[in-house]
């Protein structure tokens, strides 16, 4: 099991590498514990949000706020998925996309990645608590990140 977390963590490591090289100041970290390797990018300012790529033993998460995507290493071609998820990465620290927080009391309960698209915010992933104060003063919170130019 975990020889296949390597070799996933190997084609992780090669595609990142060479994207990483078009963006030598992009601050990031890596974390490997095993049966799950981990790249992760922080937010630059408070207006921004933690983007993280997770290998598993037949997954890749990309971890946005309290969502996720997920692709699946086992159906597909590795290196494809793997290359579909730093392709996500990379838009996720641009600004063609945003996380919208949704709060009650200050209280974060419902979040929505979105894309802009044609100009407009569209929807994409949604996250959210079941329990939560549904009577409380409701505001919202818009993080979007700026490290990589939107092409």
């Amino acid at each position: 099991m975990k020889d296949r977390v390597q070799e996933y963590a190997s084609i992780l490591r090669q595609q990142a590498t060479s994207v990483l090289a078009g963006y030598p100041a992009l601050k990031h970290t890596w974390s490997d514990q095993g049966a799950i390797v981990t790249l992760s990018f922080p937010p630059t300012d408070d207006s921004g949000f933690e983007v993280a790529l997770q290998i598993g033993n037949g997954y890749a998460y990309v971890l946005v706020g309290h969502s996720h995507y997920s692709y699946n290493l086992r159906s597909a071609a590795p290196e494809t998925e793997i290359g579909r998820a730093l392709n996500l990465v990379c838009e996720l620290l641009s600004t063609k996309m945003r996380v919208r927080e949704f709060r009650s009391n200050d209280k974060p309960y419902r979040w929505l990645v979105e894309r802009q698209l044609d100009g407009q915010w569209k929807p994409e992933l949604e996250e959210e608590k079941i329990f939560f104060n549904y009577f409380g003063r409701r505001s919202e919170r818009v993080y979007r990140n700026k490290q990589l130019a939107a092409s």
